[in-house]
């Protein structure tokens, strides 16, 4: 007997972990759980305490290159691959509604009908840098096409501006020094570090911890 190994009709991809930490407006009852999405659409969410593992539904479209982020209680997924097979179903969230998890899709970020060929032309992935910026915002980034915001009460998108963050990938906002950190989007190994910068200036610029700071 001969079984043939298994293949993925979408082409390659890779599954996305994402830590979720919800709790009361105090603080209170923190409970952390990981959500898992890979390219075929499945998604999985995993809750330690319990310890569980739950179907979520799954996402209308196969997600090559996801990209995933917390705004309040709700999940947010964005495929970053640029050659989409569905682009007006590239982006979704998942929220809490009835005490049951619901998927929904959301508008495409606005550059994906306006000019496809900008994002597919010798471009892997149409996003270079992402975050959450005051508390409801998603923003993405690339060189070549600006940085754009989601915003996610009214779930309309706007361009920030034409320049891109100065980070690589996920950034995280530091409560406690009102800045955010990430990697550096330099492409020598020296500028490969991480850097720090305040995104409410115009655009932000980026300081490399440990070449551009003196420790006291």
């Amino acid at each position: 007997m001969k079984f043939d190994p298994p293949i993925c009709n979408v082409g390659n991809g890779y599954m996305d972990f994402m830590l979720f930490v919800g709790g009361d407006s105090r603080g209170m009852n923190q409970n952390h759980r990981v959500l898992v999405t890979e390219l075929t659409g499945r998604a999985l969410l995993y809750d330690p305490e319990s310890p569980s593992i739950r179907s979520l539904p799954s996402l209308t479209s196969p997600k090559r290159s996801p990209i995933s982020l917390i705004v309040g209680n709700k999940f947010y997924i964005l495929d970053t691959a640029s050659r989409l097979s569905h682009p007006n179903d590239c982006f979704h969230s998942y929220m809490m509604y009835d005490g049951d998890w619901h998927c929904y899709s959301l508008a495409p970020p606005p550059y994906i009908h306006a000019n496809r060929s900008i994002i597919c032309e010798g471009e892997a992935e149409h996003v270079d840098s992402y975050t959450v910026v005051g508390g409801s915002s998603i923003w993405i980034s690339k060189s070549t096409l600006g940085t754009h915001s989601f915003d996610t009460e009214n779930h309309r998108w706007t361009k920030v501006g034409d320049w891109a963050l100065p980070f690589f990938g996920h950034v995280q906002y530091v409560p406690e020094h009102k800045l955010w950190f990430g990697l550096s989007s330099g492409e020598s190994e020296i500028d490969c570090s991480v850097c720090f910068s305040n995104l409410t200036e115009m655009p932000p610029r980026s300081v490399n911890i440990g070449r551009d700071c003196t420790p006291p």
